[in-house]
Formats: structure tokens, C-alpha cells, sequence
């Protein structure tokens, strides 16, 4: 689910920063990254993001980073 979500909204990294509970998505085109700090109230695509990020995610200071080659 992952893998299609990033490849069908054309994202090349997800990033989830634990500290402050925000996800970021970085978009392979000009399009400007995209900022979600309420997961909590976002819909079940963006809560599975940070799940999956969660148990698969780079580690990397307070952040989970997956890359598109990851």
C-alpha cells in the first residue's frame, strides 16, 4: 500500500520526526513537500504512512526516513 501510495502521488521520501509527531512527504516534481501534524485526524492513507514508517523507517536523530529506493 506504501510502495503504490508514494509511486501513484509521485513522492521520493517520507519522513516522520517522533519528536514532534509531524509527517513530511517530499514530492519528486516542483510541487512543494507537504507537512501533517494531526495524524491523528488524518485519513487512513496518511495514519498508514506513519505506521509503516514506524516499523520500517531509517532511523536517523528523532526521525524515520524512507527513501523511494528504500
Amino acid at each position: 500500500m506504501v510502495r503504490k501510495y508514494s509511486k501513484d502521488n509521485n513522492i521520493r521520501k517520507l519522513e516522520y520526526d517522533e519528536e514532534t509527531g509531524k509527517l513530511v512527504i517530499f514530492y519528486k516534481s516542483n510541487k512543494p513537500n507537504k507537512e501533517i501534524s494531526d495524524l491523528d485526524n488524518a485519513d487512513s492513507e496518511l495514519q498508514e504512512l506513519k505506521r509503516y514508517l514506524q516499523s520500517k523507517g531509517k532511523k536517523s536523530n528523532n526521525k524515520l526516513i524512507l527513501e523511494e529506493n528504500d
